[in-house]
């Protein structure tokens, strides 16, 4: 019997955020990165500061005029209400769900735009267990101080900047859809074949 291997799509093979810098400040476009020069991009697993978002290419306070976007897929760990929560100097936003395939500054789950010191702004949505949701984050920098944090509070635990187990480019099992083929870094994505038998 002589088995052949069937190409059924492809996944992206890390867990983590894309990120992606850009020069320039978006101004509060959400469709500015379609067409901005990116400048470095990269996979984390926390956004605790700009630094540690940008993988250690973009530290606090250290430039002007430049902008980030953040793409992949959040894991909820339990069914209920989360908070997500953004504390930027300038401008960011989140978006979870299809409103990442589809932002505009309106459907924004987190909205923080504007130019502004840090400041923090929330958002909450009733998420299921185990399911796993597109997500969007963009920031820019217009002059001054900058930074960016993104943090969560899941149904009944504590506040956290820890991506782990939380971010993922492509779930388990899936093909890529825009976003992920977007999110996946060169060399990330993974085949996805099945075996079919030739008599």
């Amino acid at each position: 019997m002589i088995f052949i291997f069937v190409l059924l799509g492809s996944a992206c093979a890390q867990d983590g955020l894309r990120f992606t810098r850009y020069s320039g400040y978006f101004w509060n476009d959400v469709n500015w990165f379609n067409t901005a020069t990116s400048t470095h991009s990269g996979v984390v697993k926390s956004i605790a500061d700009i630094h540690t978002g940008t993988g250690g290419v973009q530290s606090v306070n250290g430039a002007d005029y430049y902008s980030v976007q953040w793409l992949g897929f959040f894991r909820a760990t339990v069914s209920g209400t989360w908070w997500f929560y953004t504390n930027s100097d300038d401008a960011s936003y989140l978006w979870l769900s299809s409103n990442a395939l589809s932002p505009s500054t309106s459907n924004a789950l987190v909205n923080n735009g504007g130019e502004h010191p840090m400041q923090e702004r929330s958002g909450s949505v009733s998420l299921t267990a185990n399911a796993y949701y597109p997500l969007r984050i963009q920031f820019g920098e217009a002059g001054g101080g900058d930074n960016c944090v993104v943090y969560w509070t899941p149904p009944g635990g504590a506040q956290t900047t820890d991506g782990t187990n939380y971010f993922t480019l492509c779930p388990p099992g899936s093909t890529c859809s825009s976003l992920t083929e977007h999110a996946c870094p060169t060399g990330t994505i993974k085949k996805i074949y099945r075996a079919r038998a030739l008599v």
